[in-house]
């Protein structure tokens, strides 16, 4: 039981040593990543589709110099907004990787640790054995000699 609270305690520590990586540190980081997730739902191709198609018919007139402009504005704040959103998230993704990595450090570490341990113990238990081995065997010469 105290082996599975020990495991339980473990993976309690992990996670709280995690959760500051997924919370948002500014107002403009949440903003950012509100603004990818509208940009890649289908909300946006819909009202985008909507929005093109009622401009395109009744607001303006061909050669639509008006709209290509507005059009390549767009495409360049979107992606202004979804890199931003991309370093963030490559931010957090090294964030975890290192601390990760600390974590399979720690528990290799830890292992090593009851590797060594286990080795003692098992020595130990040998030089235990052998010890008793020969006190039994002098007790048997010496009970043999009576």
């Amino acid at each position: 039981m105290s082996r599975h609270l020990a495991e339980a305690t473990k993976q309690e520590i992990a996670l709280r040593r995690r959760a500051h990586i997924h919370e948002p540190q500014r107002v403009g980081h949440q903003f950012v990543d509100a603004m990818a997730w509208f940009f890649g739902s289908p909300l946006f191709g819909v009202l985008f589709t909507v929005l093109t198609a009622v401009w395109l018919r009744w607001l303006e007139e061909p050669p639509y110099g008006t709209f290509t402009m507005v059009l390549s504005l767009l495409a360049i704040y979107m992606a202004w907004v979804l890199l931003m959103n991309q370093n963030r998230q490559a931010a957090k993704d090294r964030q975890r990787d290192d601390l990760e990595a600390a974590e399979v450090d720690e528990m290799v570490k830890l292992n090593q640790q009851q590797v060594e341990h286990d080795q003692w113990t098992r020595r130990d238990m040998e030089r235990q054995d052998h010890d008793l081995v020969a006190i039994g065997r002098a007790l048997k010469a010496e009970l043999g000699r009576r």
